[in-house]
């Protein structure tokens, strides 16, 4: 009985050709993959060429404001991110684990985040009314995970990363993938005994970004940044160049440095340094001596700040002071609030080291004017016997009547009166650096040294926080030589981002052409798509078939880069609508069956290329198959 059950199972497999694997072919006739022939209407604010084309393509559908659920196409391309991510981070000694996506909020308290980032967190509660949290990112839950298994030097380095979704309530999603509520992502923490080793820590992971990002195929840009809320004292951008891109980066020629436009140093050029400055036509006379010294100046900002330490051991109070800040620049020259910010924070963490131990700088920084519109009286802003910061700008040395000397006189008779103290700091970069500007990193300054700007993407994050985390939640370990006192040291951590979702969008955005998406072979969807012109064709839909399976099942390395990554279209209908299809999803390669396979035993192959006319080639069964291999193994080969 057992025989005969074998014998009508072997019949009724004779004929019936599979792949090496017995697993079906892709075929795009048994997808879910609703593509549209008209332009897919999207809102003002998400009017941008990602967003248009993963939602004709059928990669994505909008559930909500800023959420999107991934359909099949577009999920297969974020997993080939996630894909090359992960190898990557392994390859540096990443472990992977999962974090969830609802946070208690006592970690967020703690770090005081949970009242800094405000409105931008999904803030809820459970049936008991415990503050809850949509993760936007995991350092506290990390942190505390680590902390509490973390004992001895002989632990470390640790390196952990997750790959999932995240959470923000912005203002304003926009632009698709780009800015939206919910968003995939990849984050590293990373755990080290000294500042020393966690440098050198930093450099490895900024290495396999490198690689990252040279795998996936796609023009990117490093850039310095602003450590911003996450905190910390080192810190990059990766960034794809795009014209909708939000941030600005300022880049030299020359030497290549590159940063975003709020943290770029870019030196006067000698003809803004020359230049006859003339008086301020708003200054006004008033007898307060204070008001005059504001009217003075074009350039001005007016700031309050408040900041206070705690000790790491028994929290309490070791430092605390509020400010007022005034800062001012050259007529022509923008005051960088985030310049100041940092100068200021800086300021406060060295007042409280000078008290003694501290765990964290509670530190808040509030603009109240910024021009004499904004400006009323000084008067009953800086008689309130607070602390005054006074910062000028280095481009003030422009006006041939300024000296620094004169105004630390000034300030401090004015302040004198109201029995106030009062800090005139050294000159300082508190300016918007811009196109045109010198390179701050070149020896030599000349035309091709000067600052060009370009819009970009940023799609990836790299911190180096150093005990930002690791004293406040008590994160630390035994040292290898005994410390003072006998006790433990903080642990120097970082964290490492990457926007994998963001990044499928800036990929669009910097290699589409007006056909449609044009991808890299390491994210593509699927590699190749064997195209069959005409269905009802028996003989085209079995040469098709084989074709599918010699690529499919090509042993040796032809394995690992066309296994699951070929796609027959045997869809019904004309030829013109599956091709417009194929140059619109952006397949690598399309191989097409059609007349000349069954005339001449030859398929024609398209190559894809953004901009450009295809690159085409006619080739027999054999050929083709051998052709591909090496063409797509070629491009995925880094140089």
């Amino acid at each position: 009985m057992f025989l005969q059950s074998v014998s009508k199972s072997w019949h009724h497999m004779r004929g019936v050709r599979c792949t090496s694997s017995m697993t079906p072919r892709n075929r795009l006739s048994k997808m879910f993959m609703p593509t549209s022939k008209e332009k897919v209407s999207a809102s003002n604010a998400d009017a941008v060429a990602s967003h248009s084309l993963m939602l004709k393509a059928g990669f994505i559908r909008q559930s909500s404001s800023g959420i999107y659920s991934m359909l099949p196409m577009g999920l297969r391309t974020l997993e080939k991110i996630e894909n090359v991510i992960d190898e990557e981070m392994k390859a540096i000694g990443g472990q992977r684990l999962a974090l969830p996506l609802v946070l208690s909020s006592e970690l967020w308290k703690k770090t005081g985040r949970w009242d800094k980032m405000g409105g931008e967190l999904f803030k809820l509660q459970d049936r008991k009314e415990s503050d809850l949290l949509l993760a936007p990112t995991h350092e506290e839950e990390i942190t505390h995970i680590v902390a509490n298994e973390l004992s001895s030097y002989r632990q470390l380095p640790i390196r952990l990363f997750q790959i999932g979704r995240k959470y923000r309530d912005e203002m304003r999603p926009r632009s698709g993938l780009l800015r939206g509520r919910e968003f995939t992502m990849k984050d590293l923490y990373t755990f080290d005994e000294s500042i020393e080793t966690a440098s050198v820590t930093y450099d490895e992971v900024q290495g396999a970004y490198q690689r990252i990002f040279e795998r996936i195929g796609v023009p990117f840009a490093v850039a310095e940044a602003d450590t911003g809320n996450i905190g910390g004292f080192r810190s990059h951008e990766y960034h794809v160049l795009s014209s909708v891109g939000e941030d600005s980066l300022l880049t030299c020629p020359t030497c290549s440095y590159t940063a975003n436009e709020e943290k770029a140093i870019g030196k006067i050029p000698a003809h803004e340094q020359h230049k006859v400055v003339e008086a301020n036509d708003n200054t006004k006379q008033t007898d307060n001596v204070l008001d005059q010294m504001i009217n003075d100046w074009k350039n001005f900002l007016l700031a309050s700040v408040t900041a206070s330490a705690t000790s790491g051991k028994d929290n309490d109070t070791v430092f605390e002071e509020t400010a007022m800040v005034s800062v001012y620049s050259h007529s022509e020259r923008d005051i960088n609030i985030l310049k100041v910010q940092d100068f200021m924070r800086k300021t406060m963490e060295n007042k409280a080291a000078q008290q003694g131990d501290f765990s964290q700088v509670n530190f808040t920084f509030t603009p109240i004017a910024s021009n004499h519109q904004d400006f009323k009286t000084t008067g009953d802003l800086l008689n309130k016997k607070q602390n005054v910061h006074v910062l000028h700008d280095e481009s003030l040395l422009n006006y041939p009547w300024f000296s620094l000397n004169k105004k630390r006189e000034q300030w401090k008779q004015a302040m004198d009166v109201v029995n106030t103290p009062v800090t005139v700091h050294d000159l300082g970069d508190f300016r918007t650096a811009k196109e045109g500007d010198l390179c701050s990193n070149c020896t030599t300054h000349n035309i091709s040294s000067q600052l060009v700007m370009n819009k970009a993407i940023e799609v990836a994050h790299t911190f180096l926080l150093g005990t930002r985390y690791s004293k406040t939640l008590d994160c630390s370990f035994t040292p290898r030589e005994p410390v003072t006192g006998g006790g433990k040291l903080p642990v120097q951590m970082g964290c490492y981002g990457i926007g994998v979702s963001r990044l499928a969008a800036s990929v669009i955005e910097s290699l589409h052409d007006e056909r449609g998406m044009v991808w890299p072979t390491s994210i593509a969807p699927y590699r190749v798509c064997i195209l069959v012109a005409d269905t009802r064709s028996d003989e085209s839909n079995t040469i098709a078939d084989d074709l599918y399976d010699q690529l499919n099942g090509q042993p040796s390395v032809s394995t690992h880069v066309l296994s699951d990554q070929v796609i027959l279209d045997d869809r019904k209908g004309g030829f013109g609508f599956k091709i417009r299809d194929a140059e619109m999803i952006g397949y690598p390669f399309v191989v097409i069956v059609g007349k000349k396979t069954l005339n001449d035993g030859k398929v024609e192959i398209k190559e894809r290329r953004s901009g450009q006319e295809s690159h085409q080639v006619e080739l027999s069964i054999q050929e083709a198959v051998s052709y591909l291999k090496t063409r797509i193994t070629d491009q995925l080969t880094v140089k």
